[in-house]
């Protein structure tokens, strides 16, 4: 294929990209406390990242690795949601330029700025992920009852694993996957 033609293949993806990267956005802070938004945001922007670096349309490809690396500590507990909110709105916007900017035939401009903003803010949202936890209740289980919950949790796995041997025998006996959906 020729480079016009990735180029095209390559816009037409990144468009319909774009009204996914939208609804992901949406998505997230619709429901904030969610990680589906989240994840399919990074699942669209590594897509894009990918169609980019294959069709030599470095600017957004580095706009894409660096918004989908900043989202990765707020997978990992980071309360860093509303400047990364922030700054996926103005990455949003860029992105939409960059596109456009191809379909002129031109070469997308690098927006350094927000990529330095991007980094910087993954930068502080991988200290806070880093820093000890506080001590929490769960830190303090009783013993007793956690010996019980284990010693429950063996006998359970060990239900299971007989099941799924029985069900190895016999893979078309159903009545192993209501027996293993009781045991859970």
């Amino acid at each position: 294929a020729s480079e016009d033609d990735l180029i095209g293949i390559f816009l037409e993806e990144g468009l319909e990209i774009y009204d996914a990267i939208r609804e992901s956005l949406d998505q997230w802070r619709e429901e904030p406390e969610e990680l589906i938004g989240l994840t399919q945001l990074q699942q669209e922007l590594d897509t894009l990242k990918g169609g980019a670096r294959l069709s030599d349309v470095d600017p957004i490809a580095n706009l894409a690795e660096v918004w989908s690396d900043a989202l990765d500590p707020l997978i990992s507990g980071s309360s860093n949601q509303k400047t990364l909110l922030d700054l996926s709105d103005r990455a949003l916007a860029v992105l939409k330029s960059m596109l456009h900017s191809v379909e002129e035939g031109d070469k997308p401009e690098s927006d350094t700025r927000l990529i330095a903003d991007f980094q910087a803010a993954h930068e502080k949202a991988a200290e806070e992920t880093l820093a000890p936890p506080e001590e929490t209740e769960q830190e303090s289980v009783d013993p007793e009852v956690l010996e019980i919950f284990l010693e429950e949790a063996g006998e359970i796995l060990d239900q299971l694993e007989q099941l799924l041997d029985d069900w190895r025998k016999e893979p078309t006996n159903r009545s192993f996957n209501q027996e293993a959906q009781r045991a859970l």
